[in-house]
């Protein structure tokens, strides 16, 4: 038996162990249409809370190597409050 640690990133390991390889092309396909999201909002308005949603998700990515902070709830708490206090107020 193979440990999945040791053979792949953190963020792919996680989705293959659960789903299988269906896991790794669909969280996968996630992250890239959020980093994309991210990244042209923040690129688009450059207001605090599209800077912290971006910096946030490029934090996750780049550690991404040593371990999947997609599951720490901190993160998300994260990644929410800039949804709700700073993205979601601005939309028209």
């Amino acid at each position: 038996e193979t440990r999945a640690d040791l053979v792949a990133l953190y963020f792919i390991a996680d989705p293959y162990l659960d789903f299988g390889l269906p896991g790794v092309f669909t969280f996968g396909f996630a992250y890239g249409v959020f980093g994309a999201y991210a990244f042209s909002a923040y690129m688009a308005r450059r207001n605090v809370g599209h800077t912290l949603l971006w910096a946030t998700f490029a934090y996750v990515m780049v550690m991404a190597v040593f371990t999947n902070f997609f599951n720490v709830f901190f993160i998300w708490l994260c990644i929410g409050l800039c949804w709700v206090l700073y993205v979601q107020p601005g939309r028209k």
